[in-house]
């Protein structure tokens, strides 16, 4: 019996509970729409969108004029704006100080010139040396050869008489006098070899001479030039 009620209950709650439901939706049915606004489509003119914002115009050719010397302005043959062609002279500028350096310049260029000449001429007297010392070196070797000829000849004399003296065949004096041809004749051989190696030396030293003459004719050369 009371499964029963419990049953009748439930089924009782549940249709309040709809009928709620029900009501609330036809209370909401009943409230007032939304209105909507309705217009006609018109053309309109076109939509400009205008920005206002800094900015830098460059022309599509830029040229920097840029002068290679200074100096002071005194004709100026075109104005601003004015349309140049490549060539167009622009400006002049006073060339009192260009010409001063030009004239400075002129009398370095002579005094490289005539420094030049100098060292061309140094050149050809050091060349002259180059062939005395030269001579006096083939001068010498022959002077050392003729020395070294005479002391064969007095060493072989020498020889000679000391055997002849020795087998007492020949006088002391004889003998003395072959012995002081060969020491004449040593002394003799010693002072050409040195007089060759003085020679020799001295024609090294013209050659060097030449060389810093030429040398220092080139650049004499490259201060000219």
């Amino acid at each position: 019996m009371k499964t029963k009620q419990k049953k009748i209950l439930i089924s009782v709650i549940a249709l309040a509970v709809l009928a709620l439901i029900v009501g609330f939706s036809l209370r909401a049915g009943r409230q007032t729409p939304t209105s909507v606004e309705t217009g006609t489509v018109e053309r309109r003119g076109e939509l400009v969108a205008i920005v206002s914002a800094t900015g830098e115009i460059k022309p599509r050719e830029y040229v920097e004029l840029q002068a290679e010397i200074t100096g002071v302005i005194i004709e100026l043959f075109v104005r601003e704006g004015d349309l140049v062609e490549r060539g167009s002279l622009l400006l002049r500028i006073d060339p009192m100080q260009t010409l001063t350096e030009a004239r400075a310049q002129e009398a370095v260029l002579a005094s490289a010139q005539s420094e030049a000449r100098n060292q061309f001429a140094q050149i050809a007297v050091q060349e002259s040396n180059v062939e005395r010392d030269l001579a006096g070196v083939r001068v010498a070797e022959a002077e050392l050869e003729r020395a070294r000829q005479s002391f064969q000849l007095a060493q072989a004399i020498f020889d000679r008489r000391q055997q002849l003296f020795e087998d007492n065949l020949i006088p002391r004096d004889t003998y003395e006098a072959a012995r002081n041809d060969l020491v004449s004749a040593e002394a003799a051989l010693t002072t050409a070899d040195v007089r060759l190696g003085q020679a020799r030396a001295q024609h090294r030293v013209s050659q060097v001479v030449l060389e810093q003459a030429r040398m220092a004719h080139e650049g004499a050369l490259s201060r000219v030039d």
